[in-house]
């Protein structure tokens, strides 16, 4: 085989083993991209002001939310809640009659412009275009050792953003869950 071909053909291998690991590889990542430009011609479009709500929960039972208010492109306000499933003398839940516990839901604090970012507990109080900062790097771990996730909304917002590694059995999940997003009027 002449050097010509045995180069021609090293090239075509490598042009197909290259676009064999292509998709499903980077499919989060590209998502992510695709849900980052989303954003940017949304927020262009209705403005920067808004309301999301992250969810964090355990297999204990136990959850909280944090509300961000963003407007104009600042936090403005944010609110953090605890929810505990609510038991029996004897230790165990209380169920609701169309299933799920029945919970006790408690509003720990509200923060406003003048104290925002005071209290420890809940999440971050972030814009969402600092939301695709932090956690888009959140994609770029070990594909081998992690488990991937990315999903957004029904208008392509960023709604779950982050990775579970494979050796961990409870509550390891890193990343965001954006339960809810609101749109504030222009």
């Amino acid at each position: 085989m002449k050097a010509k071909d045995l180069l021609g053909l090293v090239c075509l291998l490598a042009v197909i083993g290259l676009s064999g690991c292509g998709s499903d590889e980077f499919a989060e990542r590209n998502a992510y991209e695709n849900s980052r430009s989303q954003w940017a011609d949304l927020k262009k479009a209705k403005g920067n002001s808004y309301v999301y709500r992250v969810s964090r929960s355990s297999w204990t039972g136990w959850s909280s939310y944090t509300d961000i208010q963003v407007e104009n492109g600042a936090v403005t306000a944010r609110r953090f809640y605890e929810v505990t499933p609510l038991q029996h003398a004897d230790g165990s839940f209380r169920y609701k009659k169309e299933g799920g516990f029945l919970c006790d839901t408690t509003c720990v604090y509200t923060e406003s412009v003048n104290d925002i970012g005071t209290h420890e507990q809940g999440d971050k109080p972030l814009t969402m275009d600092e939301l695709y900062e932090v956690y888009g790097k959140y994609l770029m771990v070990d594909r081998k050792q992690n488990t991937l996730y990315f999903k957004t909304d029904t208008q392509g917002i960023l709604k779950l953003c982050g990775y579970f590694p494979n050796t961990c059995a409870d509550d390891c999940f890193r990343g965001i869950h954006i339960e809810s997003f609101r749109w504030l009027k222009k």
